[in-house]
């Protein structure tokens, strides 16, 4: 069946669920107690969530909480952008996302189960914001569906997080592979008295492997101690894993006698229990400074 099939056709309700603005009148709440359509109301707007009822038979849309909250955190609260209906709802959907969301809703109306989608809207002055959409859809004794309930959460701050990590790892990604330094990450890993006792590799760069003649393929995932076993005679896990430890980045001249070469290393602590060291090759100018 074609998108849109399921969701454009009218819906026959045998049997109304009693639920705010439906069906005959209800009794006044007793003093003291607090309607349910009152109740929603109060927690959605005590919350970050628009809560939100759809009648699926006249296509009604009824949100529960403060409008303005469809609109963004200072932008101007367009009353009329409301939607009240379905359609209004619907013709807000981004164009990119329109087809995958009510796809997912027609699946969820013919199969059950869990429904849970994030899309972006189209607000009336052109900003463009995130939500996630939780909801279920409610049947009739007879099984067939009457009205969806479910709750929308503005999630525009995390989505717009999200792209910043992905572009800043992109820039650390091409930096780490196209350094002219040799790069290498490490994880400390200490002994029972918390002190280092080795560092295993988790990533090397190219510059690396041309540097030391070591490649990936040989040091990912193997601890120092198995991959230069001179290097624990050499005080290197003393050093680096005080840095993944404490913190506090070194920056040394060192020669390397497992590798037979001069090296000027840095080493900073990228988080708690990790250690990024770049060093490159100096020995052609050791050399030469020792014929002065």
């Amino acid at each position: 069946m074609a998108v849109g099939t399921i969701l454009d056709e009218k819906v026959s309700v045998s049997s109304p669920i009693d639920t705010p603005g439906d069906g005959p009148a209800q009794a006044s709440p007793a003093p003291g107690r607090i309607g349910l359509e009152e109740r929603f109301r109060i927690a959605a707007e005590s919350a970050s969530d628009m809560i939100y009822e759809w009648n699926l038979a006249t296509g009604e849309l009824h949100l529960f909480g403060l409008p303005e909250k469809l609109f963004g955190p200072g932008s101007v609260y367009d009353p009329a952008a409301v939607p009240k209906s379905f359609e209004d709802w619907k013709r807000m959907l981004h164009p990119e996302d329109a087809g995958r969301v009510l796809t997912a809703m027609e699946d969820h109306l013919r199969n059950g189960g869990q429904f849970r989608v994030e899309f972006r809207m189209m607000h009336s002055r052109g900003e463009v914001r995130w939500w996630e959409n939780r909801g279920k859809a409610l049947h009739d004794p007879g099984g067939g569906a009457t009205r969806w309930v479910g709750v929308m959460t503005d999630i525009t701050d995390s989505k717009r997080a999200e792209a910043a990590l992905r572009e800043s790892e992109h820039r650390y990604r091409q930096l780490f592979d196209h350094s002219l330094n040799a790069v290498a990450l490490h994880e400390v890993i200490v002994g029972e008295d918390g002190r280092p006792v080795d560092y295993a590799f988790l990533e090397v760069n190219r510059a690396f492997e041309e540097l030391t003649g070591l490649s990936a393929a040989q040091v990912i995932g193997q601890r120092v101690t198995s991959v230069l076993p001179e290097v624990a005679r050499e005080h290197f896990i003393e050093i680096f894993g005080g840095v993944g430890l404490s913190g506090q980045p070194v920056r040394f001249e060192s020669f390397t006698q497992s590798l037979g070469r001069h090296y000027d290393i840095a080493a900073f602590c990228p988080r708690p229990g990790y250690v990024a060291v770049a060093f490159t090759d100096i020995t052609e100018r050791k050399i030469a400074e020792d014929k002065l």
